[in-house]
């Protein structure tokens, strides 16, 4: 299987719509983790101030799964679930209603 192709799919919002883009990679590139800590004021008032924080600090120190030591962390405005926040979007899953310590447990037992 070695350098061969396969199809994955990628979320994107645009104008708050969801769009899905299929894109080519290449098995033999290990993609970083990726998580991603809505920030729209909803979110950031429901809980996601401290969950940047938590997944800040679990990084630091070390206390995270060794998948995730180098998982790209970013934030974004609105993602358009404002209702359903806090929103944390792993590896292009979007997980609703996320507390600092539901995090934790979708952090330790997310499939690598």
């Amino acid at each position: 299987m070695k350098g061969q192709q396969i199809k994955t799919y990628r979320l994107d919002f645009i104008d708050k719509k969801l769009y899905i883009k299929a894109r080519e990679d290449d098995m033999t590139a290990a993609q970083p983790h990726r998580i991603v800590i809505c920030m729209g004021s909803s979110c950031f008032s429901r809980g996601n101030s401290v969950n940047a924080e938590l997944v800040q600090r679990l990084i630091q120190e070390k206390k995270i799964r060794a998948e995730l030591a180098d998982a790209e962390v970013t934030g974004t405005l609105c993602e358009g679930f404002c209702k359903d926040g806090p929103i944390v979007i792993i590896d292009g899953e979007i997980h609703r209603h996320v507390s600092p310590m539901v995090l934790q447990d979708l952090l330790a037992a997310m499939d690598w």
